[in-house]
């Protein structure tokens, strides 16, 4: 049975939609980065090298714990995948409230524990306590970044920024050879005529994106930290509070139509 809903996302929101989510995961990943143990919850290129590292110098626990990071992230991936592809097979569109909604109740059951249990990285009360609210953290990551994965084009990923990054340095260049190369000869305003041509070409618009990608992880994480100073756990709830809201957006504008066969980044 299909589930009709309004035409998904075009290319424009979607890409507001990615860097609303990257700020959400840099906030999250500072949050999570100060209270349990400096482990990052939305980026595991840290947590595997620092898997051997810690079983190297015999801090069998802290190696540990950090795959125990790694795999609920792959969790989360999973979880997310399964969910879009049932979904797909029901001809349900709205996947993203689902994964949505369940990120926002992870980080809602990651706010009750912690008020509960205190701060981990100094009361350390209860072990069962630090890896429940790990696995909280990093699921709800993994379920993110599966979540939304291409804007038009251009494939992203909202929890981590180190192939954004890449990714910049190449649309970049993309754009930079093409201005060169429109800008060439005697013509005069060939200048000002690729300015004005810029906007609609593919390698500035995904370096744009890209960059914008960048700042919002760097500004969920100064958000993050600034909030938990002055809200502990509570501060949690803010992007929580934003999931809830695009789980509710999602139903009415999907963020990419399952019947098309698409995956849940469209």
């Amino acid at each position: 049975m299909e589930h009709h809903t309004g035409e998904p996302l075009d290319s424009t929101r979607k890409a507001w939609l990615a860097i609303g989510l990257t700020w959400i995961a840099g906030f999250v990943d500072i949050v999570g980065y100060t209270v349990l143990d400096g482990i990052l919850n939305a980026n595991m290129s840290g947590n595997t090298v620092e898997i051997a590292f810690n079983f190297l110098h015999h801090n069998h626990g802290k190696a540990m714990a950090r795959a125990w990071a790694v795999l609920l992230f792959v969790v989360g991936l999973f979880a997310c995948a399964l969910i879009h592809e049932s979904c797909k097979r029901r001809g349900i569109e709205t996947s993203a409230a689902i994964t949505f909604g369940l990120e926002a109740l992870f980080l809602a059951l990651m706010v009750v524990i912690g008020v509960h249990g205190g701060r981990p990285e100094l009361a350390a009360k209860s072990v069962r306590e630090f890896y429940c609210l790990l696995a909280l953290a990093c699921a709800a990551m993994g379920l993110q970044n599966a979540t939304l994965t291409r804007v038009g084009a251009l494939s992203v990923r909202t929890t981590h920024v180190t192939g954004t990054l890449a990714k910049f340095a190449e649309s970049g260049s993309r754009y930079l050879f093409w201005f060169y190369d429109e800008t060439r000869g005697p013509r005069e305003r060939r200048f000002g005529e690729a300015l004005r041509l810029s906007p609609h070409h593919e390698g500035f618009k995904d370096a744009v994106i890209t960059a914008l990608l960048w700042i919002g992880f760097l500004a969920g994480g100064f958000c993050g930290i600034i909030l938990y100073r002055s809200w502990a756990w509570f501060s949690l709830l803010v992007p929580a509070g934003f999931l809830v809201i695009l789980a509710a957006a999602d139903l009415v504008r999907p963020i990419a139509s399952s019947k098309a066969g698409e995956g849940p980044e469209g």
